[in-house]
């Protein structure tokens, strides 16, 4: 008896043309094949393929990226000129919102790209827990300090407070 070969396996599409059909899915983000492919993607070709689109078609991507929680991943892959861009285009409240899903270096290294102004903005946005980071405490205070608040006194204490906070719930023998 013979035994059916396998189907051959389809061949990979060029780099290029691959390029091509994920702009073309990427046009229209706020769709299901679109929904399903971000999640597909990894954050550093969305990065690549997101300087592609038109500013109308990136603005609706990003409020996509936005709403599926992937715009903090994919905006800390962007090379400089398009993550300022980026920055530009967005609004306090989702700058705020990606700050929080950071993680404390990347938020502080994103933080320190703003205006004081901006800084200040997005740090007042922030949830308080996430706020009381000491490790944003101290962009905090340079954000308050540029702003003309004499505040650096209670800016230390709430960040001390945290640190203390912190101590006392580690079990005994591991880290805080």
């Amino acid at each position: 008896m013979a035994v059916p070969l396998p189907a051959p396996r389809p061949q990979p599409l060029p780099q290029g043309q691959r390029e091509r059909m994920i702009l073309r899915v990427l046009r229209r983000p706020a769709e299901r094949p679109a929904r399903r492919l971000l999640t597909r993607l990894h954050p550093a070709d969305i990065a690549r393929l997101a300087p592609l689109l038109t500013p109308d078609e990136q603005g609706e991507l990003w409020s996509t990226l936005l709403e599926m929680r992937l715009a903090a991943r994919t905006l800390r892959e962007l090379d400089g000129e398009t993550r300022q861009g980026v920055l530009a285009r967005l609004g306090d409240e989702q700058l705020a919102a990606i700050v929080g899903r950071l993680s404390a270096d990347d938020a502080v290294d994103l933080l320190r790209e703003l205006d004081e102004e901006r800084r200040a903005s997005t740090l007042g946005r922030l949830d308080p827990g996430r706020a009381a980071d000491p490790r944003l405490a101290v962009v905090r205070i340079d954000a308050e300090v540029v702003a003309g608040e004499d505040v650096l006194e209670d800016a230390l204490d709430a960040a001390l407070e945290a640190g203390r906070r912190r101590l006392a719930t580690a079990r005994p023998g591991e880290q805080a």
